[in-house]
């Protein structure tokens, strides 16, 4: 058999574990933070102050930390640290502003922009550092010394503007002034009723929700206190007698300040002209002249003194007895009624438009119907004013009667005025040497019903820009244009159209002059001499010249008598 395997030796025994290892020793306890944060030189600060809002900047200087501020009217109590860095600000402070800001990193700025301030107000903020240990140090310099500011003022409207003025049934202006210079005045005209528009929209030329406007516009103010005018007109934009709702708001360009809320303009053009009054009554006829009074009478004449009868030769018996009816035409003063030509120089006191002051019935109506329609016209009184254009780019061989046209046309849309009350004048082409262009001088006059329109028209001028005038030019269809100079007198003309008075009548002629005395009179105060009597009569011979019918060179005693009492007449109106 196979020999049996040699036993296997025992197992040896277990080595015990080798003792453990001692544990480390505990690093040794930092020291307790005892220092706190530390601000960079000229932290914290406020920067870019606007009408409703600043920017707070902080920087800590040594290690990270925790910046909490409170922002509380400059007249209430100051608040302590605990107050500050729960934000709740001081009892009895009201509305705070309040927050904080981790500075996670050392020597950097860190900005907080702080809004919902209100315009032209002064502010106080405290702060206090706080550093991130347990120890929660704190720095509170700018507690007991806070951080003071006042919130930029708004241009604000000013002299009772923003007003409407010149209210036409097309068109109206809008007068404005803002308390600050150079400020930005931006406008826009909506239905009446339309919805208010924020102040973002307004400064963007939209209206509520961006609705389009019926017009947006806006004005520079450079000065101010110094009044502008905003013009409305336009087809499509002001109807006869409706409203119109008229927003405005004013910001300061050179701080980009706006004011908060936008301000409303209720204006209604004029509705249609009532129709004209009807005439006035003719005034009433004038009462018919009264009556004169009849001339007094010429005091009678005195009778011509009678020559003494101048004894006749008696004829013979027989012949006188033939011819005793021959003696009838002795009377022959019968003709005495002959010396009715000797008042003939009693015209001159008698008028002879004497008759007239006594009418007939019908020529009185006559009268009082040509009275009442002649009464006298309306007066008519009308204005002028005058001014004149510079128009950069024309010469007077470029400005012909289709430019003059156009002129006439945007000058008459500026006043508002029909075009047909525009007269235009050019004057000799000019060369503008420091412009080194041609410009040609336009005289315009416009002609307005008084001095009053005439006196708006003269303010909306003086108000209108160079540049707006040459955009208006330009749309006229003066397309060369490239600048324009408007100048205007401050005198107003007034122009008299009243109808003159007829002229008067001519004089009535001079009284005729008196006749020569006849020569040979007596002196006045004496008698008159009687007539030499006439020759004796022989009644045989005129009885036979009778009747032969041949009288001619027998004397008439009638003819001799007439032409005495003529003379006689004359002599005593000569006398008195």
């Amino acid at each position: 058999p196979p020999p049996s395997p040699p036993p296997s030796p025992p197992p040896p025994s277990p080595s015990p574990p080798p003792p453990p290892s001692p544990p480390p020793s505990p690093p040794p306890y930092p020291p307790p933070d005892k220092v706190p944060p530390s601000w960079t030189t000229g932290y914290p600060s406020i920067q870019n102050v606007g009408g409703t809002s600043f920017e707070l900047h902080f920087n800590v200087a040594n290690e990270p930390a925790v910046a909490y501020f409170v922002i509380q009217l400059s007249d209430k109590i100051p608040p302590s640290g605990s107050q500050v860095r729960s934000g709740s600000g001081s009892a009895g402070a009201g509305n705070v502003i309040s927050g904080n800001v981790s500075l996670t990193t050392v020597v950097q700025g860190f900005t907080r922009s702080v809004t919902g301030l209100d315009l032209s107000t002064s502010y106080k903020v405290f702060v206090v550092l706080e550093d991130v240990s347990p120890f929660a140090n704190q720095e509170v310099s700018a507690l007991s010394t806070p951080l003071s500011v006042t919130t930029i003022a708004a241009p604000v409207f000013t002299d009772g503007t923003p007003n409407g003025t010149n209210i036409q049934q097309t068109s109206f202006d809008v007068v404005v002034a803002v308390s600050k210079s150079n400020s930005g005045v931006w406008m826009i005209v909506l239905a009446h009723g339309s919805a208010a528009p924020t102040p973002l929209e307004l400064l963007s030329g939209t209206g509520s929700g961006g609705q389009t406007p019926l017009l947006a516009t806006n004005k520079y103010m450079q000065v101010a206190g110094v009044k502008q005018t905003l013009s409305v007109n336009g087809a499509g934009i002001v109807d006869i007698g409706k409203k119109y709702d008229v927003y405005l708001i004013a910001k300061d360009l050179s701080t980009n300040v706006a004011q908060p809320t936008c301000t409303l303009l209720t204006i209604a053009s004029t509705p249609h002209s009532p129709p004209p009054p009807p005439p006035s009554p003719p005034p009433p006829a004038p009462p018919p002249p009264s009556p004169s009074p009849p001339p007094p009478p010429l005091p009678p004449s005195p009778p011509p003194p009678q020559p003494p009868p101048s004894p006749s030769p008696s004829p013979p018996p027989t012949t006188a007895t033939a011819l005793a009816p021959a003696p009838t035409p002795a009377p022959a003063p019968a003709p005495a009624p002959a010396p009715a030509p000797a008042p003939a120089p009693t015209p001159a006191p008698t008028p002879a438009p004497s008759a007239a002051p006594n009418p007939s019935p019908a020529s009185s109506t006559t009268n009082t119907s040509t009275a009442g329609a002649a009464s006298p016209p309306p007066i008519a009184v009308r204005a002028k004013i005058t001014g004149s254009v510079t128009l950069l780019g024309y010469s007077k061989e470029t400005f012909g009667e289709k430019e003059q046209k156009a002129f006439g046309a945007a000058i008459a849309k500026v006043v508002n005025v029909a075009p047909e009350f525009v007269a235009v004048k050019v004057k000799e082409a000019k060369r503008r040497r420091l412009l080194a262009v041609t410009a040609v001088e336009v005289e315009y006059v416009i002609t307005t019903a008084n001095a009053t329109a005439a006196n708006n028209m003269q303010t909306t001028i003086k108000s209108v820009g160079s540049t707006e005038l040459t955009t208006e030019f330009k749309a006229a269809g003066l397309t060369e244009v490239t600048g324009a100079i408007i100048t205007v007198s401050d005198a107003v003309e007034l122009v008299d159209d009243r109808v003159p008075p007829p002229p008067l009548p001519p004089p009535p002629p001079p009284p005729l002059p008196l006749p020569p005395p006849p020569v040979g009179l007596w002196p006045p105060g004496e008698a008159a001499p009687p007539p030499p009597s006439p020759p004796p009569v022989n009644l045989v011979e005129v009885a036979n010249s009778a009747s032969k019918g041949v009288i001619a060179n027998a004397p008439c005693f009638a003819t001799t008598t007439a032409f005495s009492f003529a003379v006689a007449v004359a002599a005593m109106i000569l006398f008195y």
